[in-house]
C-alpha cells in the first residue's frame, strides 16, 4: 500500500494581511499587522508630519507626451495642450521667437531651434485671477531631444515651482486612471492622501503614516530614505 503525506494548508501573507481582517471588530488585528508590515522596511527615527493646505488650481497648459515631434538642426515642433488661447515663446539670450495659439489638446507650433544648449519656452495667458504663465526650462545637448529641467507657472503674480507628486500604480497595462491608484498602499482600504519626500511618492492614509513615522525610514513603494511626510489637505477639508 501507498502512503500519502498531506502537506498542511498555509493561508499566503497577502490573504491573511489584506483579506477578511477589516471585519467587524478585527480593526486591532489589522493594526497590529500594519505595524508588523512597516517594520519590515526597517526601523527608524521618527519622521517629521506637517498638513499642506491644497488649494484647487486648474492650469491651462502642458506640454504633451512626447513634447517634441521634431527637433532637427533647423527647426523644433513643439506639441501641447491648451484649455485657453495664449502666446508662446521660445527664447534664449540671444534668441526669441513668438506665436499665438487657440484652444486644442494636440497643438503643435514650429520654431526655429536656438543655438544655445538652455532655452525657454513660456505660455502666456490674458486672465484676470489663477495662471497666467507657465514656464519650461529646457536643456538640449548638440544631438537629440530636449530636456525639460525646470517648471514654473505664475499664479496671481506669484512665481512657483512645479513639483510632480506620483501615485503607484497598481495596473501597470491599464490606459486610464483607476481609482485604487489612490488607496492607501499600506492598509488598502483609505485614500492616499500623505506625500514622502523627497521621492514625492503620495501612497499612504494620515493614520498609516503616523504609524510608518515612527518604525521605518523608507517609503514603501520605492523604499527610498524619507525625510518629511506632508499630508495635503484640502482647503474645505473634504475630498
Amino acid at each position: 500500500m501507498g502512503a500519502s503525506y498531506g502537506i498542511p494548508v498555509q493561508e499566503p501573507m497577502w490573504f491573511s494581511y489584506y483579506g477578511p481582517i477589516r471585519q467587524n471588530d478585527e480593526n486591532d488585528t489589522l493594526d497590529q499587522e500594519i505595524e508588523t508590515r512597516l517594520q519590515e522596511f526597517g526601523i527608524g527615527t521618527t519622521i517629521p508630519i506637517r498638513s499642506q493646505k491644497a488649494k484647487e488650481l486648474i492650469v491651462p497648459v502642458a506640454l504633451n507626451s512626447p513634447a517634441f515631434l521634431s527637433c532637427d538642426e533647423n527647426s523644433v515642433v513643439i506639441s501641447f495642450a491648451a484649455t485657453l488661447a495664449g502666446e508662446m515663446e521660445v527664447s534664449t539670450e540671444t534668441f526669441h521667437e513668438k506665436h499665438s495659439f487657440e484652444p486644442g489638446m494636440k497643438n503643435f507650433e514650429e520654431f526655429k531651434r536656438p543655438k544655445e544648449e538652455k532655452w525657454s519656452v513660456s505660455f502666456h495667458f490674458v486672465v484676470d485671477t489663477g495662471v497666467s504663465s507657465r514656464i519650461y526650462t529646457l536643456q538640449v545637448q548638440s544631438s537629440g531631444f530636449p530636456i525639460v529641467i525646470d517648471d514654473r507657472i505664475v499664479v496671481d503674480g506669484e512665481t512657483s515651482v512645479v513639483s510632480r507628486v506620483f501615485r503607484p500604480q497598481l495596473d501597470a497595462d491599464a490606459i486610464e486612471p483607476d481609482e485604487e491608484d489612490d488607496i492607501c498602499l499600506i492598509c488598502c482600504t483609505e485614500k492616499a492622501t500623505v506625500v514622502a519626500l523627497p521621492c514625492r511618492h503620495c501612497c499612504m492614509c494620515r493614520s498609516c503614516s503616523e504609524r510608518f513615522a515612527s518604525v521605518s525610514c523608507h517609503c514603501p513603494f520605492c523604499r527610498t530614505i524619507v525625510q518629511e511626510l506632508i499630508e495635503w489637505v484640502p482647503e474645505n477639508n473634504e475630498f
